[in-house]
């Protein structure tokens, strides 16, 4: 499929989130290589008659007393882009739309935090340099 996107990591509702629209916006938690900073992807996802992919997302995946915030996410989406007037011209902004939710299989974000995996480090046995 053509500019389909696949994330998986911690979600973050926005603090400015209404639950009684039918969107919802949040970030996933990235980082690229092992010595970058974090980035948040923004992403959206909507209700609508056939699916409930906002309700899904903050009933399973939001904040809560227990889990506290930044529960893994796995979705997949597309890229999107869109234009809007601001006091300083033209802007655009990207985000990812929600097409389809995904269950992590685990909850990874504890292995997560003490990962010690050196992703940028080839091995000599490797054939390929990259």
């Amino acid at each position: 499929m053509i500019n389909t996107v696949i994330l998986t990591g911690p979600c973050y509702i926005s603090k400015f989130d209404d639950p009684d629209r039918d969107v919802v916006k949040f970030q996933v938690k990235h980082r690229p290589y092992k010595d970058a900073e974090y980035e948040y992807l923004p992403c959206e996802a909507w209700d609508n008659k056939f699916k409930t992919l906002a309700t899904d997302i903050r009933d399973n995946f939001g904040e809560t007393s227990e889990r506290g915030p930044g529960k893994p996410i796995e979705l997949m989406g597309q890229y999107r882009s869109r234009k809007y007037e601001s006091k300083d011209g033209t802007r655009t902004a990207t985000y990812v739309e929600v097409t389809r939710l995904l269950y992590p299989a685990k909850d990874y974000s504890a292995e997560n935090a003490t990962s010690t995996d050196d992703n940028d480090e080839t091995s000599s046995s490797d054939p390929f340099p990259f």
